[in-house]
């Protein structure tokens, strides 16, 4: 991965060696495995989420890994009201319909 001057990853590069971080991808999955069961931090997560902010990767990854059925169903619940909260930021319900929306905005994909 090259890194910008900075001596961070540049999420808006368009190619892949600038941002993605095989390391970085592999410690997410960890910490994601070894929190998915951590209620106090799950339910921190879920308390930032419902301040419309943003999740950073290791946050989202957490709640993705999650095998709790209450929090799950917390989970999809604030994220219906989000869909319902910003209704000009679709959802797409494949990843081939993100991918065409993403051809369409200009960039491209392989």
């Amino acid at each position: 991965m090259r890194k910008n001057a900075e001596g961070m990853y540049d999420v808006r590069s368009m190619k892949a060696e600038d941002f993605i971080d095989d390391g970085e991808i592999r410690e997410t999955l960890d910490y994601a495995d070894q929190n998915k069961d951590n209620v106090e931090l799950i339910d921190s997560i879920i308390e930032k989420a419902k301040l419309r902010k943003g999740l950073t990767h290791r946050e989202a990854s957490v709640l993705l890994a999650c095998e709790m059925p209450d929090k799950i169903n917390e989970i999809y619940d604030l994220a219906e009201q989000i869909k319902k909260d910003y209704p000009q930021y679709p959802a797409y319900e494949t990843f081939d319909d993100l991918l065409a929306a993403i051809r369409a905005a200009g960039c491209q994909t392989k």
